[in-house]
């Protein structure tokens, strides 16, 4: 069992090592910072602030700190000719990576 243990621990090591290694190559659009003509917002950002009175915390957490949370704008995007590969990820036809729904980080490409 501690070998197969070792085994997995080597694999998900190298399999990182290699993520990193071509990350840097990879074409990434993140519709979030660049707007284009086909990109449709839907709803304006919003500031959303919680009375944090009106709840009990046990512990300390760092989100409790926070007065205020502002949201991404939400928008619609029409990509033609584009391919759903696994785990929200979406690749066009110029092999460009497109990443689904709000994970735009750059951990979220290493898991995979």
């Amino acid at each position: 069992m501690a070998m197969l243990y070792k085994r997995i621990k080597l694999f998900v090591w190298i399999n990182g090592l290699v993520s990193w290694c071509f990350y840097p190559f990879l074409k990434r659009i993140d519709f979030r910072k660049k707007k284009t003509s086909n990109v449709q917002i839907l709803e304006k950002p919003q500031i959303i602030s919680i009375d944090m009175s009106q709840y009990h915390f046990e512990g300390s957490a760092y989100w409790k700190k926070f007065e205020n949370f502002k949201s991404e704008a939400l928008f619609c995007v029409e990509i033609s000719q584009a391919s759903v590969i696994s785990k929200g990820i979406v690749i066009d036809a110029k092999n460009r990576i497109i990443l689904e729904s709000t994970i735009f980080q750059k951990e979220y490409t290493h898991s995979i």
